[in-house]
């Protein structure tokens, strides 16, 4: 319930890891704060039903991941600026190929990995995907650490300096 850039790290082998995982439901009755957290997550990835106080579910975490590749992908998460609480419970988080234009960002980013993330970020979460491998199903790929994964997993390393790099690169089949 805190799925978020600065959240993901890179071991020394080149895996993408998780970390502060679980920590966020001990944190879930955080309220609102200078740090931007709420019942346990991140306002800037966090659902319009994790926002409203509504029962955590796996759609709200496949929001999350839309809108971590979403930042990870266009520099910035889909909402940002003014009042966020607004913007992800009523707007439409601009197209990735529109931000990407806008900030004059050159990241050729497939138009199926583009639909599939704002897929995640969908209001309703019935029309989110159902899962992380439902996700990689659409995209076409049949492991997460192909052609894919392996980009994100680039873009997790760049984003976040925190990051520790794999010793050497590895070709991602």
């Amino acid at each position: 319930r805190d799925l978020k850039p600065s959240n993901l790290m890179m071991d020394e082998a080149g895996h993408l890891r998780l970390a502060d995982f679980g920590v966020a439901a001990i944190l879930n009755e955080a309220r609102i704060g200078q740090s931007g957290n709420v019942g346990g997550g991140t306002l800037l990835y966090m659902s319009p039903q994790q926002m409203q106080g509504l029962p955590p579910s796996v759609s709200d975490d496949i929001y999350a991941l839309g809108a971590t590749l979403y930042d990870l992908l266009t520099g910035h998460p889909p909402f940002y600026l003014g009042d966020i609480v607004n913007e992800v419970q009523n707007t439409a988080p601009e197209p990735i190929e529109k931000r990407l234009a806008r900030f004059r960002i050159q990241n050729d980013v497939p138009s199926d990995v583009c639909a599939m993330v704002m897929a995640c970020l969908s209001k309703n979460p019935e029309q989110r995907p159902l899962s992380a491998q439902a996700m990689a199903d659409w995209m076409g790929i049949s492991s997460l650490e192909t052609t894919y994964g392996g980009a994100m997993a680039r873009a997790v390393s760049a984003k976040n300096k925190s990051a520790v790099a794999p010793k050497k690169p590895r070709e991602i089949a």
